[in-house]
């Protein structure tokens, strides 16, 4: 069973690079995939040879699905929202968290936002978890209101 798996998963990559190399215009194979990942990180980061890229919007990446390679490790000031789909602790939390935080112009984003779906109450418990033991508990602003509470607030507003 698990050959089948790793087949599937080697033939997906496979697909993901040859679309990637059909958009983008380039040549990397499975042979080169560490040089795939790089390419991949410098075109979301905006750096070198993708520097300006944000003035030709069909060379930017918009959407990024990832496993677990590129959730960390990489910096991108460019990258707005992370969707999770997988249960982090710690110091995961933190490195993922921080790929959102990187400012650009501070009035059009001053901070990043992450929408986690899977076992929404452990994600929140883990999340002060780590907040707790990175921050030493002084985390400000680190969770938005709930939906009622943001529309009794709106309420006075309308």
């Amino acid at each position: 069973m698990k050959t089948v798996i790793t087949l599937v998963a080697l033939l997906s990559l496979i697909e993901i690079i040859e679309d990637y190399n059909a958009r983008y215009g380039q040549d990397f194979t499975l042979a080169n995939h560490a040089k795939f990942k790089k390419d991949v990180a410098a075109r979301l980061a905006h750096k070198k040879p993708y520097l300006r890229i944000e003035k030709t919007s069909g060379q930017q990446i918009d959407l990024l699905i990832v496993v677990d390679q590129m959730l960390t490790g990489f910096d991108s000031k460019w990258l707005n929202t992370l969707y999770m789909d997988k249960v982090l602790k710690y110091e995961n939390i933190i490195q993922a968290f921080s790929r959102t935080n990187r400012l650009y112009i501070e009035h059009e984003k001053p901070f990043g936002s992450i929408r986690y779906y899977r076992y929404p109450h452990s994600m929140e418990r883990n999340i002060n978890d780590a907040v707790k033991l990175y921050s030493g508990d002084k985390a400000v602003g680190l969770f938005v209101d709930k939906l009622p509470n943001n529309l009794k607030k709106n309420e006075c507003h309308l």
